[in-house]
This record gives C-alpha cells, structure tokens and sequence, in this order.
C-alpha cells in the first residue's frame, strides 16, 4: 500500500456535534513565491489577469479538513498555529 505524507499548519475547529473538524493549511517546508499581478498584466490582458485574481481568492477559500473525536480532540490537545504531519493511506 502506498502512502502520502503532508505537512499542515492548523488554522481552527469547528464542533460538529460528537467530532471536531480540524481545518488545515497546506505547509510546505519550501514555499513557492508568490506570483503578483503587474500592472502591465492588467492592461496587456485584462481578462487574464481577472481570472488570475478569481483563482488565486477560490483557493484561499478553500482549507482541507479532518474530523476526530471529541475524546481525541482532549487527548492530543492540538492548538491553532501548530505544525502537523498527515499520512494518508489508501484502503
């Protein structure tokens, strides 16, 4: 069975009845730079550079998540800000 390995800084929780939903923020050890927006970008292409913005908010919305136990929450006593691992394994 193979096997991924991610890093994640956690940004909150949400309480979802009996779980807690972690919500997670990619965390690469090396950090791509940030592309800007020239302004000759927006006048040479205006179109492109709109759906440049556009993409770059939708994936800000967008944080991935895992749910756990209450009891599990208390055990590990994760905190907003830390650094994690998560293995993901395919059954």
């Amino acid at each position: 069975m193979k096997s991924e390995t991610r890093r994640y800084k956690i940004l909150g929780f949400r309480d979802c009845g009996k779980t807690v939903r972690v919500i997670l923020d990619p965390a690469e050890l090396i950090k791509k730079k940030d592309e800007r927006i020239k302004l000759d970008d927006m006048i040479n292409n205006p179109m492109g550079a709109a759906q440049r913005m556009m993409n770059n908010q939708m994936n800000q919305m967008i944080h991935d998540t895992f749910s756990i136990t209450r009891e599990e929450y208390r055990q590990k006593q994760y905190m907003v800000g830390e650094f994690i691992i998560v293995t993901l394994q395919r059954e």
